[in-house]
């Protein structure tokens, strides 16, 4: 994919500038701290701290990123829907041509990085935007920041595995196998879902699969000690003669 790379690091520009307001704001609430006035110094910032510090909509910004994984890829474009469909239509054409791959319509979507979602390798991805979202030194820490969301769809999926007409229940195909072996399996089948999906903001929302899987255990276990029961009480009313 070198070649592929080389079209988009052709179509990449930055040129970022600041906003004179949010400037303007920041020296004077400099100025105000240098000379003592600290009430009128948090002000200022909290005002500055009302607007974006850099202006996306510049008529002569642009910025292209790309990142891949196999035949799955992404890119981010500070610039004009327009400009998105055009890139677009040119990567197409470049892989037809090129490396005569077909790119998908279906699947190869133009999304709103900030009202919408981006699917790729099972995580939802957006930009993130919350103004009262600080740091330790009292400056906006998430703005503009890429965000990584389990699929509330992924959360379903893996939950109805364990579950019919929306209560959890045994798994009846794991009853034949020991204990160890069924605690085993339930706790892989977990683990590899948390695990993937670790760098997600919003992986406590998971807790819903624990519960699931933990209630569908203890059905699963407690079904196999009753089979096991009746196959133990059976034997010995057979031993018995009855």
């Amino acid at each position: 994919m070198s070649s592929a790379n080389s079209f988009l690091s052709r179509h990449a520009a930055n040129a970022e500038e600041q906003i004179p307001p949010y400037v303007a704001l920041t020296f004077a609430a400099s100025d105000a701290r240098k000379q003592g006035n600290l009430e009128e110094a948090r002000w200022l910032s909290r005002e500055a701290q009302k607007i974006p510090s850099r202006d996306p909509q510049a008529p002569d910004f642009r910025r292209l990123w790309y990142t891949r994984y196999a035949d799955d890829f992404l890119l981010g474009l500070v610039g004009t829907k327009a400009e998105a469909v055009e890139i677009k239509q040119k990567l197409a054409a470049f892989l037809r041509t090129e490396l005569k791959l077909e790119l998908s319509e279906e699947k190869t979507l133009v999304t709103h990085a900030r009202d919408e979602v981006a699917r790729f390798l099972g995580y939802e991805i957006h930009i993130l935007h919350a103004d009262d979202k600080h740091d330790h030194r009292g400056q906006r820490c998430i703005n503009v920041s890429v965000g990584l969301r389990v699929p509330t769809s992924v959360k379903n999926a893996h939950c109805a595995k364990y579950m019919r007409k929306g209560k959890p229940i045994h798994l009846a195909q794991r009853i034949n196998d020991d204990v160890y072996s069924i605690m085993s399996q339930y706790q892989v089948e977990y683990r590899g879902v948390v695990q993937y999906y670790r760098m997600a903001y919003n992986l406590p929302t998971l807790g819903k699969l624990q519960r699931v899987t933990e209630i569908s255990l203890v059905k699963t276990l407690a079904n196999k000690w009753v089979a096991f029961s009746r196959v133990w009480l059976h034997r010995v009313e057979f031993n018995r003669g009855v």
